[in-house]
This record gives C-alpha cells, sequence and structure tokens, in this order.
C-alpha cells in the first residue's frame, strides 16, 4: 500500500458529505437530547466492530459522487486494506472535482479506523475508572449483541 500524507478534513470531503446528507440523521441527534446530560454526567461514543471490515480493494473505486450548484461533479474514490496486527482499516480516499472531463481540484483524504473486538473497548473503560458501561447496537438503544453488529454505541458514566 502506498504511504500518503494524512489529511483528516479537507473542503472537498466536507462539501461531498454536505451534498449527500442535507441535513443530520434524526437518529443520530436523537440520542444526545438535552435530558441525556446529568450533573452526574455521561460519555457517549460509537465504536466499529470486526464485523465492519471492509474487503481489500485492488485500486481505488468510484464510491460516491454529487453535482454542486454550480454543476460541476464531485467524486470520491476510495480503497480498502485491513492490517491484522493493529486491527486497522485502512480506507484512503481521494476526493476530485470535475468539469465536465476536466479535473478541476484533487484531495488526498487517509481514513483510518481502528475495528474493535468484542469486550475489547469495555476493557479500556472500566480501566479508565467508569462504573457505568451501557453498549448499543442502535440509536434507539436496543441492546448489543456481540459479533454480529458493524458498530457499538457506548453510553457511559464514571
Amino acid at each position: 500500500m502506498d504511504k500518503m500524507k494524512q489529511n483528516y478534513y479537507g473542503s472537498l470531503c466536507t462539501e461531498l458529505y454536505e451534498l449527500l446528507h442535507k441535513e443530520a440523521p434524526r437518529d443520530e441527534l436523537d440520542l444526545k437530547q438535552k435530558e441525556m446530560l446529568t450533573p452526574e454526567g455521561r460519555l457517549i461514543f460509537a465504536v466499529e466492530t470486526m464485523a465492519d471490515r471492509c474487503p481489500d480493494d485492488d485500486g481505488y473505486k468510484i464510491t460516491a459522487s454529487a453535482e454542486t450548484k454550480e454543476g460541476l461533479t464531485l467524486v470520491l474514490k476510495s480503497r480498502n486494506h485491513y492490517d491484522e496486527q493493529s486491527q486497522t482499516q485502512f480506507s484512503p480516499g481521494i476526493y476530485e472535482l470535475y468539469d465536465g472531463a476536466r479535473l478541476l481540484q484533487r484531495e488526498r483524504m487517509d481514513f483510518q479506523t481502528h475495528l474493535y473486538r468484542p469486550g475489547e473497548m469495555e476493557q479500556f473503560l472500566v480501566e479508565a475508572g467508569f462504573k457505568e458501561i451501557n453498549i448499543y447496537s442502535s440509536f434507539q438503544k436496543a441492546p448489543a449483541v456481540d459479533d454480529p453488529e458493524k458498530s457499538f454505541l457506548f453510553m457511559c458514566r464514571v
């Protein structure tokens, strides 16, 4: 896999996300409503699991595209590689802005996601001093089941 300079936030990345998602997903917002914030405080976050592992790709493929309000085409090309030793999913991406067939701008992004095994995050949270650890498989607070879930949502209290 070739080395790329890490670039986590680029303007083309932001623009494509906003074109594809006209508003924030409601279910993500519902989990973080004001009633969830108590004087004791809660830490709420998500982790990806081994079930979310992507197969390795031979090369870059177009994974998303959208038309801008100016009539330009914004394209995301990405590929995946999984490193067993570090449990890291590497998903480098290339955002390209086109006017017809003419490339106007290109940004490289480096997406890396640690994929957790069942019980791995819980161990870290206990070691960090969290006493109450609730694990969900959806923003509707469905209880998490070990292996088949692609991501887990954690709600923790010290």
